[in-house]
């Protein structure tokens, strides 16, 4: 049997905005992807069009503290915002 420790939910191809997965075993955490959509956010002087989308990490606390949970989604959000550094 495999196993997994971030399982990956993305129901934004169906286009549901937000949602919140449940951690399936044996995962001790799941990352749930919205929908991507456009939107004006204010940036440099003016506004800017953007693409946006939510991520939700539900964990089991049994197993992973809030603190490396919150780490872990903050590195994920930064390199979704500068893709180029993944190169």
């Amino acid at each position: 049997m495999a196993e997994e420790t971030v399982a990956l939910s993305n129901l934004g191809s169906y286009g549901v905005d937000s949602f919140i997965g449940i951690v399936p075993p044996p995962a001790s955490t799941i990352l749930s992807v919205g929908n991507a959509f456009n939107t004006v956010v204010p940036g440099q002087g003016g506004f800017k069009a953007r693409k946006i989308l939510s991520l939700t990490l539900a964990v089991d606390h049994r197993i992973i503290d809030y603190f490396y949970a919150a780490e872990f989604l903050c590195h994920v959000k930064k390199r979704l915002e500068m893709p180029q550094e993944l190169i």
